[in-house]
């Protein structure tokens, strides 16, 4: 459900970040305080992307950190407006909240680790989705699928790239199913490993691993385009922050925040959400 574990105290205010005035509705949004990844320290993502928000909207606007747990809890139980969780639209979830119009489209790619064994795969610059290019997509997964015969591809335990490769490639490679994430980095350190899955914004973790094929994103597997998690029924928040966002598109700052923190471009230029 959630593209990163969420962590920090609980609800301990940020900021009061608006200009508007008092008798302005009012607009708590929960982000995380810190988000530790795989590319290291990423803290400041969702908080500065919840800080621009609120300085967009005609409303006072407060930011406050996320407790551990469910990242739903404070919509559920009405002590936030609206969430930034890395949350996934999908078909479970929104039957219990309402999204935003996305701010992320996340990828997911490879790359080698064993390149005298997998010296290249095919549809480099490709990014495809089983969901909206399913004839590509499967074409490439195809097309992988002779790559990869008798290779070790591998990917962090418990993750949706793990998911992806037992599912498309599992039965032609070996698809290491690993309990902890220090087994998987401990496999890859030993050159046990021909190739590895990841989300784009995560793949420059890996050093001296090099980037190849083609990318995947939006699918019932690696989830479709990352948006703010709202109140059911509740327009005038909703509102507010679809404005905010696509403002932040237009003028190309949700482009620079995200440059700024993941060193690619994961804003969603068109529109990944499934219509479910």
């Amino acid at each position: 459900m959630t593209f990163h574990r969420l962590a920090a105290a609980a609800f301990l205010v940020l900021a009061v970040l608006s200009p508007a005035s008092a008798e302005a509705p009012a607009l708590r949004i929960v982000a995380p305080a810190t988000r530790p990844g795989q590319a290291g320290d990423l803290r400041g993502f969702e908080a500065e992307l919840a800080a621009a928000i609120c300085q967009r909207v005609s409303a006072k606007c407060e930011v406050v950190a996320a407790a551990d747990g469910d990242p739903l809890t404070p919509l559920l139980q009405a002590k936030a407006d609206a969430v930034i969780a890395g949350l996934s639209v999908g078909p479970g979830i929104q039957g219990r909240i309402d999204f935003s119009r996305a701010y992320a489209s996340v990828s997911h790619g490879f790359a080698i680790a064993r390149p005298d064994r997998l010296s290249a795969l095919p549809g480099a610059g490709d990014t495809l989705s089983l969901s909206l290019e399913p004839g590509d997509a499967a074409a490439m997964i195809a097309a992988l699928r002779k790559a990869f015969a008798g290779m070790t591809i591998a990917a962090a335990p418990g993750t949706p790239d793990r998911a992806f490769l037992a599912a498309h490639f599992g039965d032609v490679a070996t698809v290491p199913d690993y309990a902890t994430v220090a087994a998987f980095q401990s496999d890859l350190a030993a050159g046990r490993i021909d190739a590895i899955m990841a989300p784009v914004i995560g793949l420059q973790a890996y050093r001296g691993l090099t980037p190849a094929g083609p990318r995947f994103y939006a699918d019932d597997i690696l989830g479709f385009d990352l948006a703010i998690g709202l109140r059911k029924a509740d327009r005038g928040p909703h509102d507010m922050v679809d404005r905010a966002i696509d403002d932040m598109i237009r003028d190309g700052s949700l482009t620079q925040l995200s440059l700024k923190w993941f060193a690619v471009d994961i804003t969603p230029h068109r529109c990944a959400c499934k219509p479910f």
